[in-house]
């Protein structure tokens, strides 16, 4: 019972307004209106909302009787899962620099370029990054790549500089090409950390 899902998001009425939300909905109501329900966005959102409530409504008297095993037992799940995806989500690349030209130590799910992968591949690193995705979280941005930089100090003693890349890609859809996610690729955000003070 305690599996049945539930998110404080379902009636946070910031998280409905995000832009990945909103074009969900969007595509919802357009799937709607291709089987012959016409419904607009906003009418098709306002009968979400109203589920939302009574669902959450239901369930909370539904699991009542075990939420004191769930408390004991630390058996309770903090986070949502699935809800709302990114289908734009962001990837992450170091490269250094001995003073010619920049070389990719690491490039997110790179066989070929893995360089404290396992840290980097680590799921609350990959949490880190999809906050990014979402925007903001500059301070956060940057405490990774100054964490990274003293690394790449010690790791690469002829490197001068680490340029930190964050590069955002559309999801492919089921039928796409192999390549199409990247031809969709663009830059989002870059900083560079000099090594030279760092050693």
């Amino acid at each position: 019972m305690l599996s049945v899902p539930a998110s404080s998001a379902m009636r946070d009425i910031s998280a409905w307004r995000a832009p990945h939300a909103q074009r969900d909905l969007a595509a919802w109501a357009a799937r709607a209106n291709a089987l012959g329900i016409d419904v607009t966005q906003p009418e098709f959102e306002r009968a979400l909302w109203d589920f939302a409530g009574s669902y959450l409504e239901t369930r909370a008297i539904v699991i009542r009787p075990f939420a004191l095993y769930a408390h004991y037992s630390g058996a309770l799940q903090g986070w949502s899962m699935f809800a709302s995806p990114q289908t734009e989500p962001v990837w992450l690349t170091i490269d250094v620099t001995d003073g010619e030209a920049y070389r990719t130590v690491y490039r997110e799910r790179s066989a070929e370029h893995a360089w404290m992968r396992r840290e980097l591949d680590h799921n609350r690193v990959r949490k880190l990054e999809g906050r990014l995705g979402r925007g903001a979280y500059d301070d956060h941005y940057r405490g990774l790549v100054e964490w990274l930089a003293v690394r790449a100090a010690r790791d690469f003693p002829d490197a001068v500089r680490l340029r930190a890349r964050v590069e955002r890609r559309r999801t492919p859809e089921p039928f796409d090409d192999a390549e199409t996610d990247y031809l969709d690729a663009r830059w989002e955000r870059e900083l560079v950390v000099d090594l030279g003070a760092l050693r």
